[in-house]
C-alpha cells in the first residue's frame, strides 16, 4: 500500500502519508550502523521493520509478523534495488572499512567496543575527563546536580 507494488515508494497509498514512503529499488537508507551512502546491514534492516519508525506511517511490525517473516520480507526488499547484489558493495580482505567500522558479513559496520568493567584506572580516567569536559559546572563534584548557580 505505501511502497508500492515495484517498491519505489508509489503505493496507493502514499500520497497520504505526511513523508515519502521510502523507495526501495534506489537502495538508499536512513536508518543503519554502516557508513553514511552504504547499504544496511540486514539486522538495521529488521530493526527497522521490527520497531517501526517513531513520528511516521511506518508502523512496527513485531508482534504482527513472525521472526520469519520479517526476515522473508527482508529478502525481498533486497530485491529491489540491485546494489545488494553488486559485490563492488561488500567489504573483502581487500576492500577494507574505514576507521572506526569493522567487516561484519560483507558490510561496514559502526564497531562499538565492549563495555569495560570499571577498574581504579578507569574511574580515575572518568573523573579527569569529568573535569576536564567541564561536567562539574552543573552536575557538580559529585554528580549530584547541585553544580554553582549560573548566571543568566
Amino acid at each position: 500500500m505505501c511502497h508500492g507494488i515495484a517498491g519505489d515508494g508509489r503505493g496507493p497509498a502514499a500520497r497520504w502519508l505526511d513523508a515519502p514512503p521510502r523507495d526501495f529499488t534506489r537502495g538508499e537508507y536512513k536508518f543503519r550502523t554502516t557508513p553514511l551512502g552504504a547499504l544496511p546491514t540486514d539486522n538495521d534492516l529488521m530493526k527497522t521493520l521490527s520497531r517501526g519508525i517513531a513520528g511516521s506511517q511506518m508502523p512496527s511490525y513485531e508482534g504482527r509478523l513472525s521472526y520469519r517473516e520479517r526476515a522473508a520480507l527482508i529478502g525481498y526488499i533486497k530485491g529491489f534495488s540491485k546494489r545488494f547484489s553488486d559485490p563492488g558493495e561488500q567489504c573483502t580482505a581487500e576492500r577494507r572499512c574505514d576507521s572506526g567500522f569493522t567487516c561484519m558479513s560483507g558490510r561496514c559496520v559502526l564497531y562499538i567496543p565492549p563495555v569495560q568493567r570499571a577498574s581504579s584506572a578507569t574511574v580515575s580516567q572518568g573523573r579527569v575527563l569529568y573535569s576536564k569536559l567541564g561536567c562539574v559546572e552543573c552536575h557538580g563534584a559529585d554528580g549530584r546536580g547541585d553544580g554553582p548557580p549560573r548566571a543568566s
